[in-house]
């Protein structure tokens, strides 16, 4: 029974990383966080993750992600997409 239920659950783990490659979203976080708070002329990452609070990053009305332009985008999506071929 216990073998059973771990191939279910490694089964289960396969096709959501396999559907949902959450990798790649991390990395283009990671990218689009790090080019908004370096255009503010902060450099140093322990002082940035140090300032901000998880509620700045995610709220998307006044927060670290709400400043992203549609140019920084389209950059984070480039940087990203050569950052996740350049693993393979």
């Amino acid at each position: 029974m216990d073998e059973l239920a771990k191939k279910v659950q490694e089964k289960y783990i396969e096709d959501l990383t396999s559907k949902y490659p959450l990798h790649r979203f991390l990395i283009l976080f990671m990218v689009i966080f790090f080019m908004l708070t370096y255009q503010n002329g902060n450099v140093d990452i322990y002082n940035i993750l140090n300032q901000t609070s998880l509620k700045e990053v995610f709220d998307f009305q006044g927060g670290v992600l709400s400043e992203l332009s549609m140019l920084q985008l389209m950059q984070a999506l480039i940087i990203s997409l050569i950052l996740n071929s350049s693993h393979k």
